[in-house]
């Protein structure tokens, strides 16, 4: 399953309560002295700028040039943790309510209306959450702050000398910022919230295949020692001294650091218990199913998504028995194709159905050998908002993807997925506070929807290309039904691998694998394929409205421009753009 990197880890959640009293407070003062529209334009902006300031790697990965926006990096820091009875951040959420409630949409422009209904959907969910942000940041061996710091470390753009300063001074910060996050692991396994042993030797193990031999070979060394060269602001003498800092960073803070996780990990073995998913814990049903809503952006009970998921499954599988299976066997037309040629054929293929976008760069990489063993199979870097030039395209060769299952993960990653969506919508300039709103049920659905829809296309010259489709679409579902199963139900693992037994799938090796993949990583399946189903019926509700007058290219155009968002409230923005004349 292909990802992309997240470098925001719910900030919102952790908004501090002087924060909210600022904005609030600097919000009722301009509401007296400008219209709604320039007092709601002020508020968005404090908002935008207390969230950056929470999080240096994030502002760093957000703006390319934060100044240009009147916005100061202030203290560096990699952010902070919640505590297990976070008052001050319950109260900071429903402050936030009671002013977004505060502005009326009718006195605002459209475009701020929309953002309006945006930010007060996703604060009521938020506030839900923070009822049970105990199981806030699970430990995951695949997605974990330990997996994906390191990534982030070694991306980092360096556009001038104060960058490198400032990437110095976020080093620094790693062991405290790993120190505080063992701490909140720590507080929440004295609640009873424990990692299970499984999770926490897959950690240890990462950590140490992080460290290796902690030596100037380092792939963070090299890939610094790299970087520096390509800096033109920078004298020889300075890249030398440079690089010796550099290591004694790593050595002195970032070594120490995943020292010190190995250590608390370790010792938290003796207390832990079994895999299980959310729903063995005190409330954890509850916040798994608001969990889900919001990472999904739907308004769906999980009945209504168990409901949507076998309904898809029936469908799959009828699908299945009418094709002629032996469409896989032999070549493909993809399998002599290279990746890069790939990137550039999907970038001219999708020109026949979808609005052209900006003309971009994009890089492939591969996954460093230190992270291969868990990171995902393929990743897209998100570009800077003000920036769109550089795009960065991470395939893991642990993964030996290749021929049609290498062309739909290129797909999913860059065009029409990741890359395109993301350029294109950053393109059109939207207020930055839409940049920072996060719905990963649209981009990771967007992406995974492009897949079919490649497939699709593929489909009408290579029959494999349905095959591959069922199979893909098959295997989403049966992982969200797991999902909800485990988290929403508790199904233990006898269940699980019952589950799998009753439909065909017998490796009990890779379901015990797959059980501990979705207890560490709660909703994560659903955000994929229930976003990816909610954009399919979208696109079936439209055409079935417009009939002939259905174009594929604008509805994808609606889509795109709307940008990311819940889906109840993309189907009015797509409806409207559509100019569909019916009540949503």
């Amino acid at each position: 399953m292909s990802e992309k990197i997240s470098y925001r880890k719910n900030r919102s959640l952790l908004f501090s309560v002087i924060v909210i009293i600022l904005i609030l407070s600097a919000s009722i003062t301009v509401r007296f002295l400008f219209t709604d529209s320039l007092a709601f334009n002020r508020f968005t902006e404090l908002y935008c700028r207390q969230l950056l300031s929470q999080d240096t790697l994030s502002l760093h990965y957000t703006l390319a040039d934060p100044k240009a926006r009147g916005i100061s990096c202030g203290t560096v820091t990699l952010g902070n943790f919640p505590s297990a009875d976070d008052t001050s951040a319950r109260a900071s959420l429903e402050n936030q309510s009671a002013l977004l409630s505060s502005f009326d949409p009718d006195r605002l422009s459209d475009k701020q209306a929309l953002i309006l209904n945006i930010m007060s959907w996703q604060n009521s969910l938020e506030k839900k959450l923070q009822n049970g942000c105990i199981f806030l940041e699970q430990p995951s061996s695949s997605l974990g702050i330990q997996a994906q710091l390191p990534i982030l470390l070694a991306e980092y753009e360096f556009r001038c000398r104060e960058d490198i300063d400032t990437y110095f001074l976020l080093l620094e910060d790693t062991d405290r910022y790993l120190r505080e996050y063992l701490s909140w692991q720590q507080e929440k396994a004295a609640q009873g919230i424990i990692p299970a042993t499984e999770t926490l030797d897959s950690l240890i193990d990462q950590c140490r295949e992080f460290l290796g031999e902690e030596s100037r070979e380092h792939f963070l060394q090299t890939v610094f020692v790299s970087r520096c060269r390509d800096c033109d602001f920078l004298s020889e003498e300075e890249r030398s001294s440079l690089e010796d800092q550099h290591f004694s960073l790593l050595t002195d803070h970032v070594y120490v650091a995943y020292h010190t996780l190995i250590s608390g990990f370790q010792a938290m073995r003796d207390g832990a218990g079994a895999l299980t998913g959310l729903c063995a814990y005190p409330g954890g049903r509850g916040y798994y199913e608001t969990y889900v809503q919001y990472i999904c952006g739907t308004d769906l009970s999980l009945e209504e998504i168990r409901l949507r998921l076998y309904t898809q499954l029936i469908s799959d599988v009828q699908a299945v028995r009418q094709l002629d299976l032996t469409a896989l066997n032999g070549s493909s037309p993809y399998d002599h194709m290279d990746a890069a040629d790939m990137v550039t054929e999907l970038s001219e293929r999708i020109t026949s159905c979808f609005p052209e976008g900006p003309k971009v760069s994009w890089t492939l990489k591969e996954v460093s050998p230190e992270l291969s063993s868990y990171a995902s199979p393929a990743f897209y870097m998100v570009p800077p908002t003000d920036d769109l030039t550089e795009n960065t395209i991470y395939l893991n060769p642990q993964n030996e993807l290749s021929g049609f299952s290498l062309y739909t993960t290129l797909a999913h990653e860059g065009f029409p997925g990741h890359l395109y969506q993301n350029t294109y919508y950053y393109s059109r300039r939207p207020p930055l506070i839409r940049r920072l709103l996060s719905f990963g049920g649209y981009t990771e659905g967007w992406a995974t929807y492009t897949e079919s829809l490649i497939c699709e296309l593929s489909g009408k010259t290579w029959d494999g290309a349905k095959v591959y489709w069922l199979d893909r679409s098959l295997n989403l579902c049966v992982a969200s039904l797991l999902d909800i199963g485990i988290h929403g139900e508790g199904w233990d693992i006898d269940k699980t691998l019952s589950f799998l037994a009753d439909i065909g799938i017998t490796d009990a090796a890779a379901g015990k694998e797959l059980y501990q993949y979705i207890v560490e990583n709660p909703g994560n399946y659903l955000r994929y394929y229930l976003g990816c189903l909610s954009f399919l019926d979208l696109r079936a509700e439209c055409k079935k409205e417009l009939g002939a007058d259905f174009s594929l290219t604008e509805f994808h155009r609606a889509v795109l421009e709307a940008g990311p968002c819940p889906f109840s409230i993309l189907r009015v923005q797509v409806q409207k753009q559509l100019e569909l004349n019916r009540d949503a």
